[in-house]
């Protein structure tokens, strides 16, 4: 969508007006209110700021159906990378298509829990990838299913990639467990939650509501699909992807070397290498825009006083001073455990070491794995992280209200009892080497 830079270049300000006026008219809108307003009060606004702007032209349907390769496609290209990756991709169905739900479910199972397939064999198991990931993502009338993985260095990339397709093609064949299914699913619904906390943003209030009214003529889809998610056997898993796994993969790697590509020539219609560009913009005269008379901006009305939460202060036997702010919006609690000393403290001749420390915490207890730190996580709702800045180090947590104890267990036991055991510091170390070696 974003089209190659000659496309761009060749595109005139005639061009970019008339595509303004095809596509942004109010016939193709969807307009959402979230937040404390409503609907009486609501109506008369719109319809003086918007009711008179004039129906554009009818919008186009576009057909995107999904593609189904004849056989199996592979590509390599070498770019200035320091780490090889792999990345293997099928289309799927529709947002709305009854698979939609149980491939983002799989795929979440594959390559999206902290205790994935992939993650659990390829990054923590045999140790032949410092990072994976699967997901779908969903569109209007296509699906993108993605897996991907970055080989560790010094790993055979093909073994890597032997075993990525073993491990994906393993799912596939026999679907997800009953744990790992509801484990996925509770984490799905624990961030949609989250996210409706927001009013505004790509994933609060407005947006779900317009997105579900846009792409399934319901502004209250999101509920459908949770339901829908909450319902959700082994069985419908394993019998989606299946439909739409088993067809023939397109794979990319692109590995460490000299740029071979060249970026200007990508992104179009996949024709630029037999098609000639088109000619740059001739940047000729354009007629003057007919502009509307003017209005004056509305008053601003007054402004009501905010309501802040009280903050409510208290301190533990142990000393630690507690800040609370009580917010109702949704059953979710978020924690932060702060530490009075950050990156600083290294100085420069041990940078790294509190952030690499900092890691470590999620890595292991003296009585759980990182395994089953990240399952316990994902049966809970929870959300553990570690973070530091330059002066203070975290512990964060987001928990449903509903399994606020045990999340809080779990808490206590990454903070007080980290295992640092030298075989998993030292596999960390070497995804944070290969994670400085990409940024640089």
């Amino acid at each position: 969508t974003i089209g190659s830079m000659a496309d761009l270049e060749a595109a005139s300000l005639a061009d970019v007006r008339q595509w303004f006026t095809d596509n942004y008219g109010p016939n193709n809108v969807v307009l959402a209110l979230a937040g404390d307003i409503d609907a009486a009060t609501a109506r008369p606004m719109v319809e003086r700021w918007f009711g008179d702007i004039p129906r554009g032209p009818d919008v186009r349907e576009v057909a995107a159906a999904p593609v189904t390769l004849a056989e199996t496609a592979r590509e390599q290209m070498t770019d200035q990378v320091p780490v090889t990756r792999v990345i293997r991709a099928w289309t799927g169905p529709e947002l709305t298509s009854p698979d939609a739900v149980p491939l983002a479910v799989g795929l979440h199972v594959l390559g999206g829990l902290a205790s994935s397939r992939l993650d659990n064999v390829l990054v923590r198991g045999e140790q032949l990838a410092v990072s994976v990931s699967a997901n779908a993502q969903q569109h209007e009338q296509i699906n993108f299913l993605q897996a991907q993985m970055d080989v560790k260095p010094g790993v055979d990339a093909a073994v890597a990639e032997k075993r990525f397709n073993e491990v994906i093609a393993q799912l596939v064949a026999e679907g997800p467990t009953q744990d790992e299914l509801t484990r996925a699913a509770t984490q799905f619904v624990s961030s949609q939650i989250g996210a409706l906390e927001l009013v505004g943003g790509f994933s609060g209030k407005g947006a779900t509501l317009a997105e579900g009214l846009l792409y399934a003529g319901d502004p209250a889809n999101y509920k459908k699909q949770l339901e829908q998610m909450a319902a959700l056997t082994p069985e419908q898993v394993r019998a989606a992807m299946q439909r739409w796994l088993k067809r023939p993969a397109f794979t990319l790697a692109v590995v460490p070397g000299e740029r071979t590509e060249d970026g200007a020539t990508m992104g179009g219609w996949g024709d630029e290498g037999s098609v000639p560009a088109p000619e740059p913009d001739a940047k000729a005269p354009v007629a003057e825009i007919e502009r509307s008379a003017p209005r004056a901006a509305p008053p601003v009305a007054p402004v009501g006083d905010l309501a802040f939460p009280a903050i409510e202060h208290a301190k533990l036997s142990n000393g630690i001073p507690v800040t609370l702010a009580r917010r109702t919006a949704i059953p979710k609690l978020s924690l932060a455990l702060e530490f009075d000393a950050g990156v600083a403290a290294d100085g420069a001749t041990k940078a790294g070491t509190q952030s690499l420390m900092m890691d470590m915490l999620e890595e292991g207890t003296t009585s759980r794995s990182a395994i089953e730190i990240a399952e316990e996580q994902e049966r809970l709702g929870a959300s553990i992280s570690a973070g530091v800045g330059t002066d203070v180090s975290s512990v964060s947590l987001t928990a449903l209200t509903a399994n606020l104890a045990p999340s809080l267990a779990l808490m206590a036991d990454v903070v007080r009892n980290p295992a640092f055991a030298a075989e998993d510091v030292a596999r960390v170390r070497d995804q944070r080497l290969a994670e400085i070696a990409q940024q640089l």
